[in-house]
């Protein structure tokens, strides 16, 4: 990936929800490192953790880039999580995000026979749904969102998608994608037709449904492991 860090940057890496003492799952760590712009070194940040129904512990308009590492499918209000992100980020600043991919020919087929993450597993149940990590429990990636879905929720928060990276080439993907292509093709081009048909032709939703076109044929998307998109807050 291209260096996305401009001289001025705060790097955040949002950590995992832990349950709390109580058996409540509250607390959203924060670990941050920030490069002064007279040095290249980075200083450590560390907010105490907040809770996760609860706004950030930072101030507004003040990051120029977050990394959101594997960590959104542990989060119950991601649409919260998105706003307070795009809320301290800087008018322009960008947000990093990788998540394993369920929007890939491989993860799309595992909907259909398991819904789970992968044809080899069910979603975490009851008894499996608590994970642990040096120690500390948090739920496992039981909220695992779409590529389709995380994309209207980052617009609703005002951060568009700049660019999506290739990240792990999957081999179960590409031969069904080999078979699959063609007709995931025909059929997004059809329900966009259809979507569209009545819109004003330069009507915003016009431009969101494009936007959703281009995501479900997107190759990068269809073929990887993960999805790792860089998305850049709207400037007002």
């Amino acid at each position: 990936m291209p260096n996305h860090l401009p001289s001025r940057c705060v790097q955040f890496e949002i950590g995992r929800p832990i349950l709390g003492p109580s058996g409540q799952y509250e607390n959203l760590a924060v670990h941050g490192l920030h490069r002064p712009p007279s040095t290249q070194t980075f200083k450590p940040v560390s907010p105490p953790p907040t809770g996760i129904d609860s706004p950030l512990p930072l101030l507004s308009e003040t990051y120029d880039c977050i990394l959101l590492m594997e960590t959104i499918e542990h989060i119950p209000d991601q649409f919260l999580l998105l706003q307070e992100i795009a809320r301290i980020l800087k008018p322009n600043g960008r947000l990093i995000l990788t998540k394993p991919n369920n929007s890939s020919f491989s993860g799309r087929l595992a909907n259909l026979w398991t819904e789970g993450e992968r044809s080899n597993m069910y979603l975490p149940n009851e008894k499996t749904l608590i994970s642990y990590d040096n120690g500390n429990e948090y739920l496992g990636r039981f909220f695992l969102l779409g590529a389709q879905k995380l994309r209207s929720l980052a617009a609703k928060s005002k951060l568009d998608i700049e660019e999506i990276y290739p990240n792990q080439f999957s081999n179960s993907s590409l031969v069904w994608g080999i078979l699959l292509y063609p007709f995931l093709w025909i059929r997004s081009v059809l329900t966009r037709r259809k979507l569209t048909k009545n819109l004003p032709a330069a009507s915003e939703e016009i431009t969101a449904i494009n936007e959703q076109h281009q995501l479900n044929i997107n190759p990068t998307v269809l073929l990887h492991k993960h999805f790792c998109v860089v998305f850049q807050k709207v400037a007002e």
